[in-house]
């Protein structure tokens, strides 16, 4: 008798998988993208000087829409799942679609939240700024803080976008 354990996440093509979370989050991955770049590009017109009272103020209402537009992107990116119908003459167990949904929210769900975290910071100034609360120099200093959370955004971004189904680490 053989006493082989058999792992069922041993059959899943990792690959297929990988491509198959790559196509669903391209088109967000190019939205995302452009709305934390245009953040970024307003605060580079602030940091060179370039931004009068009226600019500065279109500046934080596009930020804060870009902030908007993230929320909606991430909240959808998340909402990936493999289904079923995508198992049509792939070589993929049905019964293991569960295991690869579970490990994208494990993996995914603590980087969204420290995404999340930077996008409610940076909408927090922004309404902060709209309330006229922000005196010049809390301008600079809320300016400076989007900055640095978009920076930071563009690096869990990049975690995000590129996810890849692990079969080892799928228990």
């Amino acid at each position: 008798m053989n006493n082989k354990i058999i792992y069922p996440v041993t059959y899943i093509n990792s690959s297929w998988v990988d491509r198959e979370f790559k196509q669903f989050a391209s088109s967000l991955s190019i939205e995302l993208k452009l709305s934390l770049n245009s953040i970024l590009a307003w605060t580079h017109l602030w940091r060179q000087g370039r931004l009068d009272r009226d600019a500065t103020h279109q500046a934080f209402e596009e930020i804060e829409q870009n902030v908007i537009c993230q929320i909606s992107l991430i909240e959808q990116l998340l909402k990936w799942r493999l289904a079923a119908d995508k198992l049509e003459g792939v070589n993929c167990n049905s019964i293991l679609i569960d295991t690869i949904n579970q490990q994208f929210e494990r993996d995914q769900s603590s980087l969204a939240e420290e995404y999340q975290f930077y996008l409610d910071r940076t909408l927090n100034l922004t309404h902060i700024r709209r309330e006229s609360q922000l005196s010049q120099a809390s301008t600079v200093t809320a300016f400076e803080a989007i900055e640095q959370n978009a920076k930071r955004q563009s690096r869990i971004l990049e975690k995000l976008l590129n996810w890849r189904f692990n079969p080892n680490h799928s228990n």
